[in-house]
Parts: C-alpha cells; structure tokens; sequence
C-alpha cells in the first residue's frame, strides 16, 4: 500500500524529532505543523473509493480520513489537503478537502499542483540508479563525488580518521557527513559554489553518522550531470516524469499546472512558488499532483496497473533496481528506523516496515508512505 499526501501547509507524515532533543530519522504518522492563518472554507471536500473489495480494518482506516483531515485543517487552518492510497496497482481512495486559491472556493482535485519538496529527492536518487544500470558511473554508486566534479573538496572533521573521498552513495543515503544546508551564495555559478563549499567543514566521516543533507542531494544531482549529458531538470523529466505519464510535474516553473497555493506556517502570507530553477533544486524543487504522484509511487513500489503499465515502469528503471532503491542502505541504531538507497526514511511502525520520505518548503508540506507488506 502506498499513500500520499500533499497538503498547504501541513502534512499527514511529518518528522516528530527536534533537531535538539532527538535522534535524527525518528518519525510518527500523527504529527502536524501547525498553520495560524489561512482559508475558513473547509467544505470544499470530496472523496472517492475505487470498486474494490478492501478488508473491514482497512475500510475503517479509509472511512475516518476525511474526518480526520477536516479536523486537522480547521485547528491548523490549512488551505487544502490532498491524499491518495494506492493498492495493488489501482488507487483505492482519494480525499480532496479545503481550496486550491486562500480565501476563495476553488476546488481541489487530483490534478491540483503542489510543491513536493524533498520527495524530489526520489527522483534525484532514480536518476543515481538509473545511470548506474546504464554503466555511465565508473565506479557504479561508489564513484567519488570528485571524480565527476574534479572541483569538489570540503574541510575534513576534527574527528577524520578516514582519508576515502565522497562518493555518490553517501551523498544519497545522508551518510556523506556534508552540512544540512547549502552555503548562501545568490546568484551564484556551479564553480563559485563549489568554492563556497570548500570552506565548509565535514561534520564526520562518511558513513560513520547519518545527518540528514540537502547539500549532499543537491551535489549529487549536479554531480550526474556530468555523465548524463544534459541537467538535472531535463533528465528527471525526459527520463523519469515523461515516460511515466507523470506530464504535470517538473521543475521551476510550474506552467503545466494549476498551483494550489500554500501558505507561510508562521505568518499565514501566501508562499509564492519559485518561478526559476536553482543549484539547490535536486535536494526540492520540484512540483507534482495527487494524480502524478500515485504513478511515482506504484512505479517506486512495482506494481502496475497493467502489462502495460509493467512494460513502462520497467522500461524506466529496472523492477530489481526498485527494489534496492527500497530495501537496502543505512539501519539506524535503534533497529528501527534508517536511510534507504532511494533517500527514503525507513520506520518499523506498528509491525510493519514503511520506506517513507516527506517534504517541507515554503507553504507547502508533503508526505509518501509505502507499506510493502500491504501490498
């Protein structure tokens, strides 16, 4: 079973820790970020159930979801929230409450676009496996950052004890040791950003922590660049998005959809959606819809709607190499929590192993849960 959920501002899966209280990767299905301003009609609503017979436990699940969304939207006051369950190929629910414009009664639907944020990161580690398979990695997902971008080096830790550079799979499963965020640099080129990063310090070795790092996503991204023979924005769209159909989601800017719009968590004000592209972009810029974003997850879980659905997904990207995308990469410490190859954050929660990743940027909260055992 897979679930996404697309909200402005608030998300159905959101990270509970306090990057001063708690371990990084630990994550609850009931948390919120709360939103003090934004649209009071929350009766726009619908939802829809696909023909399929579903088991009584499940049906209740499905069955509470818009209450429970309806709530969270009148105590956060959110603008709108989109969810989509997918199961076995099909969707099985949709839920489209709240307005797509603040203050107006614009409906919501599965073709509403949202910034998705870091669930671009998916995307930037499909493009990693995906030139992996094609052989263009020399040294497949341990080729050295600095192999394909010559330019690259950062201050070591205090604490190095090893002298390996960075390779790309670090980059992907957070374990590179770069700092979370990119330096401020505006209007910067490629190499006056590497410059900047260069008089950034490591804050460990590869490998030996996981801390999570937009600057490592983005640095990878802009890394396969160099083998793929074109940018990050043109090959997740001419490689990933359209050939899965996914023809409503892309990079900055968003002229193939209508945006709903999402607003500041702390002011209320309407976040306006980047118009242009950036260095940053592979860690979260891009745009999506419930609809597209049901495709990514079927595709990421292997299960097509149809044969030939299944030709296409495999046809992108190797049913084997989405499978190690999922299951394989970082276990944390407390043996249920981790960092899988996809960039995913991976939790034991209630029995089950979900491979999760979950976004926030701007006015926009974003969320996909994938539960391979309830396939």
């Amino acid at each position: 079973m897979s679930v996404i959920g697309t909200t402005s501002p608030q998300a159905t899966l959101t990270s509970s820790h306090s990057p001063a209280t708690a371990p990084p990767f630990q994550y609850s299905l009931d948390q919120s970020m709360p939103c003090p301003a934004g649209s009071e009609d929350y009766r726009l609503a619908s939802a829809s159930y696909s023909q399929v017979e579903v088991s009584p436990e499940l049906q209740a699940v499905l069955d509470g979801i818009p209450d429970e969304l309806n709530t969270k939207m009148q105590q956060l006051r959110a603008p709108s929230t989109s969810v989509v369950v997918v199961q076995g190929g099909r969707e099985l629910y949709s839920s489209f409450q709240g307005s797509a414009v603040v203050n107006r009664s614009v409906a919501v639907n599965a073709s509403s676009g949202y910034q998705i944020a870091s669930i671009s990161k998916t995307f930037t580690s499909a493009m990693l496996f995906l030139l992996r398979d094609a052989a263009k990695l020399p040294m497949g997902l341990d080729t050295p950052v600095n192999h394909l971008l010559p330019n690259f080096k950062i201050q070591p830790s205090p604490l190095r004890t090893s002298y390996r550079n960075i390779t790309l799979r670090a980059l992907a499963v957070h374990g590179s040791g770069l700092p979370r965020e990119l330096p401020p640099c505006e209007h910067c080129d490629q190499d006056q950003i590497l410059n900047k990063i260069s008089e950034l310090t490591a804050l460990c070795d590869q490998f030996t922590a996981t801390h999570y790092s937009n600057l490592g996503v983005a640095l990878l991204g802009r890394s396969l660049e160099k083998v793929a023979g074109k940018s990050w924005e043109r090959f997740v769209t001419e490689e990933l998005m359209e050939p899965l159909g996914m023809m409503q989601s892309g990079a900055p800017p968003a002229t193939n959809v209508h945006m709903a719009e999402g607003v500041d968590p702390v002011t209320g004000k309407v976040v306006p959606v980047p118009n242009v592209s950036s260095w940053g972009a592979p860690a979260g810029l891009l745009h999506s819809t419930p609809r597209d974003m049901g495709v990514w997850m079927r595709f990421l879980m292997d299960s097509p709607g149809s044969p030939g659905e299944r030709a296409v997904f495999d046809s992108v990207l190797d049913a084997s190499t989405r499978a190690e995308m999922r299951r394989t990469g970082i276990l944390q410490g407390d043996g249920v929590t981790g960092v899988g190859s996809g960039t995913f954050e991976m939790a034991y929660l209630d029995g089950r192993w979900t491979t999760n990743k979950l976004g926030c940027l701007g006015g926009y909260r974003s969320a996909i849960s994938m539960v391979p055992s309830l396939q």
